[in-house]
């Protein structure tokens, strides 16, 4: 999806026009800045699966959504 958008931007042609040229550099730079963004989220180094304690902790119900995704929401709606 990303990578259509830069193809997009390439065949933009500015034809001479400044205000036109500037708009594509920084689309594609905000496009490249997500990339990035979620290479390094991929990159990012798993945390270990921790145990459970019987003090009060306990594993999310069937209906109730885990840290995991709260957490890739969060960091989806940063990126957009």
């Amino acid at each position: 999806m990303l990578t259509k958008e830069l193809l997009a931007l390439d065949s933009v042609d500015p034809e001479g026009r400044l205000d036109i040229r500037q708009a594509r550099r920084d689309g594609v730079r905000q496009v490249q800045t997500i990339l990035e963004a979620l290479e390094q989220l991929d990159e990012r180094p798993t945390a270990p699966a921790s145990i459970p304690s019987m003090e009060g902790d306990s594993l999310p119900q069937k209906d109730e959504p885990s840290m995991m995704v709260t957490e890739n929401i969060e960091a989806s709606r940063e990126i957009s």
